[in-house]
């Protein structure tokens, strides 16, 4: 079992297809008020509201975070702030959780015209800022229409695979290419009265048959219009597929499209937008035809869904894919620490010929703060014995890097001794940093790497305040964690 978190959750149509897969859902939220009812009244749980007024850590933690969210423009351009170039869109809320949970896959849908929007720079900001935060991202525009949904539905989808769990690329799914059509997800005659388009401008251009479908297979089959023929006044074969479900728009047969049924011209009744969603037939629809409408146009497709979760739990969530996740870690860890030590020996650089004042002790407080830990990292020791060794090593190699800077003066050569040990430092935290959550923790090994960590910490923090002249912690403003 994976356990997953539903944003911008409509009415369910993530959780229903992620459910089908064996996934526990911890925490939704969505902010139309409508929606939120028919949520509740299909799942038995309300889900939070405003997902800008939710604190990221008030989210329970989880493997996947899925969610349709809306397409805006970034309001910052060029600034380089990371993730933090969303600030003011809802994908900025997205990245606040998905960098204070860290989720193995971030699960991501939305119209299809975010591709090209504002020239495709949204797109490819998306992008680089889920590769930023450490998601190895692919995506793909997918059609319901060719995964045995009669919808002509496109939507751009995103997978996000945390770089630790494999190196492997993710593959959506290939079409299934299923022949089917409206006509057998129609209600009766009698429930599809209140539906019909009673007008004397309509015009049939085709003759509606069986033989159509042959010639535009799994697609929509225009055969009429109303009035002018634009947007809502176009009518539909039921031999073919509906159009795509829009929860807004105009025309008289806004946001379903008109089809020709039993010599009748009408709208598709709520039940058949709920069939043609892929929504189960025991799920409860608003009352209300508008905000039916509305909240099957907003949703997501739940066949395609599922069928895109099916490779995500493959690829990223099974058994198999742990395995491979482990063997995989190893070699991440080390990509890590290198980058993070290249990072500190750029600090140490920049300030080795400043004064011993607060400008250099901040830049090794920070380097220090590696070798603090946290109580999270202490419990991911107990990943394997080889870490318990790289500990041992670091333990006592780390205060004789510090100590070949005796004695010198307090410039390059003691900065360069101090660079070593503290890169030596932070490769056992990276080592332990990426296996955080892996495998089944042993008390035993808990206990040992705690000390093991601690005398890091110490011997660091002895050595530092001898180096330095300094008689306490306190006094040197460094904080051990």
């Amino acid at each position: 079992m994976f356990t997953f978190i539903d944003l911008f959750a409509g009415i369910g149509g993530f959780r229903i297809a992620m459910e089908r897969l064996g996934g526990k859902c911890v925490f939704g939220s969505e902010i139309d008020k409508h929606a939120i009812a028919t949520y509740e009244k299909n799942f038995g749980e309300k889900p939070e509201g405003d997902i800008t007024e939710i604190d990221a850590k008030d989210v329970p933690d989880h493997d996947v975070l899925c969610g349709g969210f809306p397409c805006q423009p970034f309001s910052v351009s060029g600034k380089q702030l990371g993730w933090k170039d969303a600030r003011g869109t809802l994908f900025f809320d997205i990245m606040r959780i998905v960098t204070e949970k860290r989720p193995k896959v971030v699960f991501l849908e939305n119209v299809k015209n975010y591709v090209g929007h504002r020239g495709g720079e949204t797109l490819r900001r998306t992008i680089e800022m889920l590769e930023g935060a450490g998601y190895r991202t692919k995506w793909s525009v997918l059609n319901a229409s060719d995964y045995g949904v009669p919808q002509a539905r496109k939507r751009c989808y995103f997978v996000g695979i945390r770089e630790d769990i494999t190196d492997e690329e993710f593959a959506f799914p290939e079409p299934t290419n299923e022949e089917v059509s409206l006509k057998g997800l129609l209600v009766s005659k009698k429930e599809a009265t209140s539906v019909v388009i009673d007008r004397d401008d309509i015009k049939f251009t085709k003759e509606d048959s069986e033989a159509l479908s042959a010639k535009k297979k799994n697609k929509p089959i225009q055969i009429g219009v109303i009035s002018k023929g634009g947007q809502g006044e176009r009518i539909y074969s039921t031999h073919g597929h509906a159009i795509t479900l829009s929860a807004h728009g105009g025309g008289a047969a806004s946001k379903t499209g008109a089809y020709l049924v039993d010599g009748k011209v009408r709208r598709l009744h709520p039940i058949e937008c709920r069939r043609v969603m892929g929504f189960p037939e025991d799920f409860k629809v608003d009352g209300r035809k508008a905000q039916a409408y509305k909240q099957f146009g907003n949703a997501v497709v739940i066949p395609v869904i599922e069928a895109i979760g099916k490779k995500v739990v493959a690829h990223a969530l099974s058994e198999e894919a742990s395995h491979s996740e482990k063997l995989h870690a190893h070699k991440v860890a080390k990509k890590v620490a290198a980058k993070r030590s290249r990072n500190l020996v750029s600090e140490f650089m920049d300030t080795d010929n400043a004064p011993l004042g607060h400008e250099k002790l901040a830049v090794y407080q920070d380097a220090i703060a590696f070798v603090g830990w946290t109580e999270e990292l202490f419990e991911a020791v107990s990943k394997g014995a080889s870490l318990k060794k790289d500990l041992e090593k670091g333990s006592n190699r780390i205060p004789v890097l510090i100590a070949e800077g005796n004695g010198k003066p307090f410039g390059r050569a003691r900065t360069n001794a101090w660079q070593s040990a503290l890169s030596l430092a932070m490769e056992c935290a990276a080592s332990l940093d990426v296996l955080v959550g892996r495998g089944v923790a042993k008390k035993k090994d808990v206990a040992e790497g705690k000390s093991l960590l601690g005398k890091i910490a110490e011997k660091l923090e002895g050595l530092l305040e001898e180096q330095t002249g300094f008689e306490s912690k306190e006094e040197l403003g460094l904080e051990f964690g």
